[in-house]
């Protein structure tokens, strides 16, 4: 059914369309006409349907009143549009108020779009933007109308925002000091360029920054006007400061009762001195308590302050960034690093004691709950806590290149290959495949790579394992598990696991704790399953004699750390800076790995001979293959292992030369 006789959106769906998006936005689009009088009449066409499609539509004619500062208020109503159309003419082209509305738009971000109503002449930045032809027989409007609504809306309280910057830049000028004191003017515009610095930001990526202290009122803002939800991990006493001030009053008066804080304590005297300030808090919002030394132990990069703000499903992510002399809020609306403090804060909360309004007079008990109790749990020996002496973010951008890494994963993989028929398959002809101490995912990627494999990944340490959640999210036949692989039993029905790998892993399994390691892989496999070790090894050493197993140290990772000086020297003789970068990167990684183990935190490896025994001592059939170094058999190395478990009463055990 036609609306107009002329064919100008003769499509009722599109009217429909447009109702339906509005109504999305919740309000209407505002669109301003820029046009020569002398084409008054196509100016009036193009009003008259974008008001039947429920436009808001804008012309100076109608909008500046008698006596205003006609100028600025032109200028305020483009800034407040959405979109500026501009009715292309050969008098437009020659207009300079036309001209000048079009070219303050592009300057302030206002999209612009021509509509052409008549062959022009000369050439103009115009003709480079998407443009409208309504030369032609049939005008489009449908397709401009729904090129409109496709627009972002821009929200009224940026517009606010906007016009308040504008309006004091014009009164700046006007200011009698600015113009005569050079010391006044200095200050004023140094702090107007560091504003725009922080505004250039979102240019490159999507956060933006302001100085730490404003940070509560930013928060209080959003709670205010937004009604947010929060969740925000604080640490007392440390950065932030000011919830004993009016501002700290105002934040929890005003907070969403779904919020979340959990506070965490260095000493059990903060704890105490304000438990009864925590009871109150609790009566507006939930309410957690952790100690400083249980969080960093458990969660490693995520000790710190940070905040997830959160309004109808948009979330942004506050954290504290920069030197303690300009220390910053940062935003961010980054979704990978939104979600990836999200689940770390829940698994914070999970392990927090919740302070309850109704606890008054408890602070003795929550306090041994919260400094004592937790150091009992069996997963807090930091059997594998790899984040307490390796950056995780670095871990993961460089170790590949780690001396044969590559080697021997791929070894790993043509193994898993070779045995891998339809006595390792499911019903499906699929593969269950369970990867233990996965780390960052680096194996794992590989693993999931391969056709028709369902892998599980489990590793303890939780920065690791939220990166590998993340690393992970490509791969649908992947998932990731926080878990103590001594421990970690599949609970779903498809129960065991065909294979089991473990790459770069299994020396970070205390000595003491290997037998009840391994004892539970035996638990995850199914009968006449593989397990495939990829690791590193020391040389021969007296386990005894504790000199000897210090020079063994040093030894195997002594070569590492030459391999990579080695590599970095070549390629720094190529001219690849990147490539020389990482491979010095590796060497500090190295060191951190040497030191571990020197200080037996973490990182626990062996010589073959007493791993091999454990293994005996476990009934395990194996059969071995050295990666490297294949020239030096004197500073230990990296060995591919094959694991299995007969009913046989004889015992294989040999090695396969490269």
């Amino acid at each position: 059914m036609p609306l107009s006789t002329s064919g100008e959106i003769s499509d009722l769906a599109t009217v429909a369309v447009t109702l339906c998006r509005r109504a999305r936005r919740g309000g209407m689009m505002r669109v301003f006409i820029s046009y020569s009088h002398s084409n008054k009449s196509y100016a009036e066409r193009v009003i008259r349907q974008l008001k039947s499609a429920r436009f808001d539509v804008l012309v100076d004619r109608d909008a500046l009143q008698a006596g205003q500062d006609w100028r600025n208020e032109l200028l305020r109503l483009i800034r407040s549009s959405d979109a500026i159309l501009v009715i292309l003419t050969e008098a437009a082209r020659t207009s300079e108020e036309v001209t000048s509305e079009w070219a303050y738009a592009l300057g302030v971000g206002v999209p612009v779009f021509p509509l052409r109503f008549e062959t022009t002449s000369r050439a103009s930045r115009l003709d480079h933007l998407h443009s409208f032809n309504f030369l032609q027989h049939s005008a489009p409007w449908g397709d401009l109308i729904n090129s409109l609504n496709s627009l972002p809306a821009t929200p009224r309280d940026f517009i606010v925002g906007l016009e308040k910057v504008q309006t004091a830049a014009q009164h700046i000028r006007e200011n009698l000091d600015f113009q005569t004191n050079r010391c006044f003017r200095h200050i004023v515009s140094h702090s107007l360029t560091e504003m725009g610095s922080q505004l250039e930001l979102l240019d490159e990526g999507r956060q933006y920054t302001v100085p730490a202290t404003q940070y509560p009122f930013y928060l209080l803002s959003a709670q205010q006007a937004l009604h947010a939800r929060v969740k925000a991990l604080a640490l007392v006493d440390q950065e932030e400061l000011f919830w004993q001030q009016g501002v700290g009053r105002e934040i929890n008066e005003t907070s969403h009762r779904e919020s979340v804080r959990v506070f965490a304590f260095t000493a059990d005297s903060d704890f105490h001195r304000m438990y009864e300030t925590l009871v109150y808090y609790a009566t507006v919002y939930h309410v957690y308590a952790i100690s400083y030394e249980h969080l960093v132990a458990k969660f490693g990069a995520y000790g710190k302050d940070f905040s997830i703000i959160e309004v109808d499903g948009d979330q942004v992510l506050g954290s504290y960034s920069g030197s303690a002399r300009e220390k910053v809020i940062r935003f961010s609306a980054d979704t990978d690093e939104v979600i990836d403090h999200d689940r770390a804060f829940d698994k914070i909360v999970s392990v927090s004691s919740q302070i309850g309004s109704e606890a008054r007079g408890g602070v003795a008990a929550m306090s041994q709950q919260i400094f004592e109790d937790w150091k009992i749990s069996p997963l807090m020996l930091r059997t594998a806590e790899m984040s307490l002496y390796i950056a995780i973010d670095d871990y993961d951008e460089y170790e590949e290149r780690h001396a044969y890494y590559v080697d021997m994963m791929n070894e790993m993989l043509t193994l898993f290959r070779h045995r891998r028929d339809n006595a390792f398959s499911g019903p499906s002809g699929r593969c269950r495949v369970l990867e233990l101490g996965a780390g960052t995912g680096i194996f794992t990627r590989r693993l999931a790579a391969e056709n028709e494999v369902d892998c599980t990944a489990v590793e303890i340490d939780f920065a690791c394992s939220n990166k590998l959640e993340r690393n992970l999210r490509a791969h649908g036949n992947a998932t990731a598990i926080n878990a103590d692989s001594r421990t970690y039993v599949a609970d779903n029905e498809d129960g065991r696991f065909q294979f089991v790998f473990s790459s770069f892993a299994d020396h970070h399994i205390k000595p003491e704790d290997k037998v009840r390691y391994f004892s539970n892989i035996k638990q995850n496999l199914t009968p006449g399953g593989r397990i495939i070790v990829g690791d590193e090894f020391l040389p021969e050493y007296d386990p005894k004699d504790p000199d000897e197993w210090r020079a063994a140290l040093h030894s195997y990772h002594g070569h590492i750390i030459k391999y990579s000086a080695d590599r970095a020297e070549e390629y720094e003789e190529l001219g690849e800076a990147k490539e020389a970068h990482a491979h010095r990167e590796l060497i500090q990684l190295e060191s951190a790995a040497l030191k571990s183990g020197l200080d037996r935190q973490g990182d626990f490896k062996l010589s073959r001979s007493l791993y091999e025994g454990i293994l005996k001592e476990q009934g395990f059939n194996f059969q071995s293959k050295k990666i490297g170094p294949l020239d030096d058999d004197t500073v230990g190395g990296i060995y591919v292992y094959e694991l299995w478990v007969d009913d046989s009463h004889s015992r294989r055990h040999h090695s396969i030369e490269s």
